[in-house]
């Protein structure tokens, strides 16, 4: 019965059993445990920042239309490094906001397939939070210079699901 289930719902159920048999870990240090752990991954990697152009062309080489051979070892050499876990092409805000505008749904659909792919749906977090997490370590150690702070660098990353920006638990959670 199991198998009939996607895979999502599988997860998400053994994601509540692990919620359920640690209630000691609340929702921002789970989230933040999972962003570090994400941060650890994306920095033991060399990132490779591609611009709409190159997402374009990595598309058409993986539909094997209007590309060169060229364009084509480019996508194998990237699939080989991502894979081996050597790089990744961590996706932008501006990379995913110019996948909404493509208005053709089949080359969407592909160029969001390659984005998924060589990306592994990690993505910047969008500019107003990294403007917030700027601000707030600027501010912090102005104000709390022997203050410890998490480097930057370890807070920018999420997942392309929240490329608008992760949800406000906090305030749904003070209401409750």
């Amino acid at each position: 019965m199991d198998n009939l289930r996607p895979e999502w719902i599988r997860d998400t159920a053994d994601a509540l059993g692990h919620h359920r048999a640690h209630p000691e870990v609340s929702v921002f240090e789970h989230r933040d445990s999972l962003r570090f752990a994400l941060a650890s991954k994306v920095l033991g990697t060399n990132r490779i920042y591609l611009d709409t152009k190159f997402w374009i062309i990595l598309r058409n080489a993986h539909l094997g239309t209007n590309t060169t051979a060229a364009d084509e070892r480019l996508l194998a050499i990237l699939r080989e490094l991502v894979a081996n876990g050597i790089a990744i092409c961590p996706l932008s805000y501006s990379s995913i906001n110019e996948l909404w505008l493509q208005d053709d749904l089949e080359s969407r659909a592909a160029t969001a397939a390659v984005m998924d792919e060589l990306s592994d749906a990690t993505c910047l977090q969008p500019p107003h939070v990294l403007f917030e997490l700027e601000l707030g370590n600027l501010m912090s150690s102005a104000l709390m210079p022997k203050h410890s702070l998490k480097p930057t660098a370890e807070l920018v990353w999420t997942k392309a699901p929240y490329y608008v920006g992760e949800p406000l638990l906090r305030s749904y959670f003070k209401t409750c």
